[in-house]
């Protein structure tokens, strides 16, 4: 069980990761 939220946990730390260096590029971008 804890395996398993370990694992979503862990899934969604690397989204959000992601999803904050798209943002980063996006601003780059802009300048």
């Amino acid at each position: 069980q804890s395996g398993a939220s370990l694992a979503r946990a862990r899934r969604r730390e690397r989204a959000r990761g992601k999803e904050e260096k798209r943002k980063l590029e996006e601003s780059s971008n802009l300048r």
